[in-house]
């Protein structure tokens, strides 16, 4: 957990809320905003230009800020939920990769506020969204033709029994092998015939333990085509970390 100063606590009170907009007090200096935009954005709050507000998907992101408020810490979801938004140009190169028809039932298992989402509605109405943070759960939500689901896809590909999807599209997180075990989760859940996209970390092509060995020879005897990803592709979700682009097809 972050802790939340009394400074911090005090400007966020005396905010304006209306609706699902939030309004901080005037004359804010770096210091103080930067503080309070942390707490803002890891509750689901985007700045809105136009409104000259931060916007929540929903006004129940309110109810978490108030206990937040109320313990004076709050979730580092990039930290504790490893929430690295994914690029929207990247999100519409995996959904081209997914070769999507209209109709496709695909899932994304790690959906975040609907990156890889959005880009997949270009081209099929059928998403099955799985998503951790019930803070993103909220944003999923507000979509239409999505069908969230807020929990651990771990947990959840478990219990689908006979669910099978035409694709699976997916950034999962990367810690302690997560990416690894997302993977072949969702690889399990997709039909035959079906392609599954994912950006994982590229520790499996070098480290030489046993789960990382095993998952490069799964990859290899799978076909699996794989790119490594640009230095920076993830810098403005905040993080350098080094990427992987997976593509693969489930064949008989």
């Amino acid at each position: 957990m972050a802790q939340i100063s009394p400074e911090v606590a005090d400007i966020l009170r005396r905010a304006t809320i209306k609706g699902t907009h939030l309004t901080l007090p005037p004359r804010l200096d770096r210091s103080e905003y930067l503080a309070v935009n942390a707490v803002i954005e890891n509750l689901g709050g985007k700045w809105s230009r136009k409104d000259k507000a931060h916007v929540f998907a929903s006004s129940d992101a309110f109810v978490a800020l108030d206990e937040a408020l109320d313990r004076g810490a709050f979730t580092d979801r990039k930290k504790e939920l490893q929430y690295f938004p994914t690029p929207d140009a990247l999100a519409r190169r995996m959904a081209e990769l997914a070769n999507v028809s209209n109709g496709d039932c695909v899932l994304e298992p790690s959906a975040g506020q609907g990156s890889i989402v959005n880009a997949l509605l270009f081209y099929t109405p059928r998403i099955v969204a799985v998503e951790i943070d019930p803070t993103n759960c909220l944003a999923l939500a507000t979509q239409r033709h999505i069908e969230p689901h807020c929990a651990d896809f771990l947990d959840w590909a478990e219990e689908a029994d006979g669910v099978e999807f035409d694709a699976v599209v997916m950034n999962p997180p990367f810690c302690k092998g997560q990416d690894i075990a997302h993977v072949y989760a969702a690889w399990r859940l997709l039909k035959t015939g079906g392609r599954l996209v994912a950006i994982t970390s590229p520790g499996w092509q070098f480290r030489q333990d046993k789960l990382h060995t095993a998952f490069a020879s799964w990859l290899k005897d799978l076909g699996a085509i794989t790119t490594e990803l640009e230095p920076g592709t993830f810098k403005e979700s905040g993080t350098d970390v080094r990427t992987t682009l997976i593509v693969m097809k489930k064949d008989k």
